[in-house]
């Protein structure tokens, strides 16, 4: 099972209440959301207790996407090229023709570390008048990045006012939760899910969502 990050966000005309009981064949879930529009699809989607989402975190947490066959294999990350090569239905370059080493063999791309995280927090006002909190991560090699990824996210799962909330770097790991009660939404940001959930200001609100977030490379 998924979970959405907001309520009530449309991508492309296509709701996002998706679920994955069951996959018929492997599939890279990280590509097929983002054809469906959902530009920053990660991880966080998937419920943290489905058997699937540690080994879709391993794999991000290796800068790579995770293939849904049931056995937790990871893929290459693939880069806005081979994505509109794929679209024309034309292999990936790095299938085509792999650059050669002076001993003959295959070169390998160097790892991209994401060193740099940001938690982003923003609202989305409700046909009703209430408020829903939406929350934005990202992990990327600079901390200008990171911010602007985390923002980004944020406004594309259809948040407002959205701002950088909380950074990290280093391997040190950075998580959001929304809370919410009565009166109102907020946040709770910190190293770990469950400490994050405690600065619901000290139980004032409750977690109304299971946080997002992630560790960065040393």
């Amino acid at each position: 099972m998924l979970v959405r990050k907001t309520a009530s966000v449309l991508y492309i005309g296509v709701a996002i209440i998706v679920g994955l009981s069951s996959v018929a064949h492997a599939e890279n879930l990280h590509r097929k959301y983002r054809d469906l529009g959902i530009e920053k699809w990660d991880c966080g989607y998937i419920v943290i207790t489905d058997p699937r989402y540690p080994a879709c975190k391993a794999c991000e947490d290796k800068g790579m996407e995770y293939d849904d066959s049931g056995s937790g294999s990871c893929e290459p990350a693939e880069s806005l090229r081979d994505r509109t090569r794929r679209a024309f239905g034309l292999p990936p370059r790095s299938r085509e023709q792999a650059p050669s080493t002076k001993s003959g063999g295959t070169s390998r791309a160097p790892k991209v570390r994401y060193q740099y995280g940001a938690l982003a927090y923003g609202k989305l006002k409700n046909p009703d008048g209430t408020e829903t909190g939406v929350t934005g991560y990202a992990r990327m090699t600079n901390q200008v990045e990171a911010d602007g990824a985390a923002v980004s996210a944020c406004i594309g799962n259809g948040g407002q006012g959205c701002s950088v909330v909380g950074r990290f770097s280093g391997g040190k790991c950075g998580y959001i939760v929304l809370c919410t009660n009565r009166s109102g939404v907020s946040y709770g940001a910190a190293e770990t899910d469950a400490a994050a959930a405690g600065k619901c200001f000290g139980g004032k609100y409750s977690k109304r969502d299971r946080g997002v977030g992630g560790c960065t490379d040393k």
